[in-house]
């Protein structure tokens, strides 16, 4: 009887559940008091308190993967460090084993996401393989959605099958999705494809962009992350045409000369940044950043007056397979709309640094779990992919961090982040303290 008020629970509140925060923020709390009953073993009744948290979320179909998985699953989860290794092979085997067509890849990348909050990286990419599998399959279908059609297009673009994605993309234009979106998507595959396009305004929108492509065009960029480094980069830095940065909030915040450099030609803003400028501080300082670039429309809003040559960054997440890009990418696919001649990126390593804190503050505080956030927002692998596909098609060069993460491979990258954050996921969901 419980499941069926668990499920009429989810229907009084689905639409509400589509929020995948609100959504993971549930399934974590169910799968904390199911861990938190396990640790002596995985027990009938723990299988149902899954099952209620499943069903709670919309995500019903997912008790398919079988008892089995649920309970090695928990196992992992439960383990300490010194059983952890042989317990995520166990379910590593078991994810390997799993037939593509037991779930549509919706429910796979679901499944995906429960790992990423579990602190199960390594896992969790086994499953998003089968959601790649399983929306080709899908894209197939002479009903195929024009969602599925696009998040098709994603996974061949992350595999570097350009030709298969002016397939899918050809397919979309069939369906009559957006004109301006396909102009968008045929300039990335040209671009991918090494064809070297013209760069790729929008200035019905934003007027600022022709006087961006005057700067830019043909220039050399630095792109500067917020990871800590003693690296002396400053003195390179300073020596591009121009340099970007993130969040940048006035005076010498960001402007270290030995190692992040003393210029601030373009800053990307996100929302929270942007947000916290408006309401905590003196936001005059924007206008004297030449070229300032919010990534959400609100956050243009919120500081747009202070410049004339503010602009909203024209978003890939229309495309994008799961969530959005974050900082990195997000730059980095927005200044090569421009056609600069060099973008070079100094002191980011895409979330595999010890000791990242919100906000981008100095190291000395307790650790964050960025797990919910990668689930919820900044898928990690699509991050390391598409970064990938720019610094390997030779679009963007790096400093020596970032070019020794591009080098690795993905699954190399997926376990150094989770031995940078899974463990406090994992500890998360067992109900210990971080």
């Amino acid at each position: 009887m419980s499941i069926w008020i668990d499920k009429t629970w989810y229907l009084l509140r689905r639409k509400s559940l589509q929020s995948r925060d609100r959504r993971l923020t549930l399934l974590a709390q169910g799968l904390t008091g199911v861990i938190s009953h396990c640790k002596t073993g995985f027990s009938d009744a723990d299988f149902g308190r899954i099952e209620r948290a499943l069903a709670r979320t919309g995500n019903q179909r997912l008790i398919t993967v079988g008892r089995a998985w649920w309970s090695a699953y928990a196992d992992a989860v439960a383990a300490d460090d010194a059983s952890y290794v042989a317990k995520e092979a166990i379910l590593l085997k078991m994810c390997r084993e799993l037939s593509v067509g037991e779930l549509g890849y919706r429910d796979w990348l679901e499944l995906y996401r429960i790992c990423l909050i579990s602190g199960l990286f390594v896992v969790g990419i086994e499953l998003r393989q089968r959601a790649e599998l399983a929306v080709l399959v899908e894209a197939e279908a002479d009903d195929a959605s024009i969602d599925t059609l696009r998040h098709a297009m994603s996974v061949l673009i992350e595999r570097g099958s350009f030709d298969e994605a002016r397939t899918v993309l050809n397919g979309l234009r069939q369906k009559g999705d957006d004109p301006d979106l396909m102009e968008h998507a045929d300039w990335l595959l040209r671009l991918l494809d090494s064809e070297r396009p013209l760069a790729y305004l929008r200035p019905d929108k934003f007027p600022v962009e022709a006087e961006v492509l005057k700067a830019t065009q043909g220039a050399s960029i630095a792109l500067v992350g917020p990871v800590p480094t003693r690296s002396p980069n400053g003195p390179e830095i300073d020596g591009f045409d121009l340099v970007a940065k993130f969040n940048y909030r006035g005076g010498p915040g960001g402007r270290d000369p030995d190692t992040q450099g003393s210029r601030v030609d373009i800053s990307y803003f996100n929302l929270q940044q942007a947000k916290f400028i408006a309401r905590k501080t003196n936001p005059a300082f924007i206008s004297d950043i030449p070229f300032p670039v919010f990534v959400k429309g609100k956050g243009y809003r919120l500081l747009g007056r202070y410049t004339t040559t503010g602009r909203v960054l024209m978003n890939l997440q229309w495309l994008l397979f799961d969530s959005e890009f974050n900082a990195g990418p997000n730059a980095i696919f927005d200044l090569l709309r421009f056609a600069p001649a060099t973008v070079k990126v100094f002191n980011t390593d895409l979330m595999l640094t010890a000791g990242r804190y919100r906000g981008y503050s100095q190291p000395g505080g307790e650790e964050i779990n960025y797990s919910h956030s990668f689930a919820k927002t900044h898928d990690p692998l699509m991050q390391f992919r598409w970064a990938k596909l720019a610094w390997s098609r030779r679009l963007i060069d790096g400093d020596e961090r970032f070019c020794e993460v591009m080098a690795s491979d993905e699954r190399d990258y997926i376990k150094r982040l989770q031995e940078g954050h899974g463990a406090i996921a994992r500890e998360n969901l067992r109900g210990r303290s971080q």
